[in-house]
């Protein structure tokens, strides 16, 4: 029982490293987009008067930026409201990518490996009972390779039986002639 709680485990770890690219490529996609939401929120508002300083720098801007993707934001999408009207919008946009899309892509990578180590496991399974199939019709088929043996063997012996009795007995042709 414990081979074969290690033998998933182990195939487990397998599925999940061969998704470490696919995993890289998102996150590297979620910088990007957190690059570019970083320079337009500090862009728009790093000269606005708010209670608590979101903006006024880059690196604020990205750690508020991850505070938002916690989907803390409402406070300050409502401070930038008072003097930008549309500020809500980007906010709700930000969340939009990174929350909903960016995430649900690594849970679908994630999903997908699981999906495969499964495939993989029926694969196995398959192949198991292919193999099966293959050894009975090599078994069945060395079944009658002996039966034929046998068939030739009193075949060649009842031959032999004929020589031997043709050789004792006068040939048909002299029997035949001499009439």
């Amino acid at each position: 029982k414990i081979a074969s709680k290690f033998e998933a485990l182990q195939r487990l770890i397998t599925a999940l490293l061969d998704v470490i690219p696919n995993i890289t490529a998102i996150f590297s996609l979620l910088l990007l987009v957190f690059y570019i939401f970083a320079v337009m929120f500090t862009t728009l508002f790093k000269e606005m008067d708010l209670q608590i300083d979101y903006f006024s720098r880059l690196d604020k801007t990205v750690f508020s930026l991850f505070q938002f993707m916690t989907m803390d934001w409402q406070e300050a999408a409502r401070e930038c409201q008072k003097e930008i009207s549309w500020a809500p919008l980007l906010f709700v946009l930000f969340e939009i990518v990174s929350g909903f899309i960016v995430f649900n892509l690594i849970v679908a990578v994630l999903c997908e490996a699981l999906g495969l180590l499964d495939s993989d496991g029926k694969e196995d399974e398959d192949k198991i009972s292919i193999e099966k199939e293959r050894i009975d019709a090599i078994n069945t088929l060395m079944e009658q390779v002996e039966e034929i043996k046998k068939k030739q063997y009193m075949i060649r012996k009842t031959l032999s039986e004929i020589d031997s009795a043709d050789s004792k007995s006068p040939a048909l042709f002299d029997i035949v002639g001499s009439s």
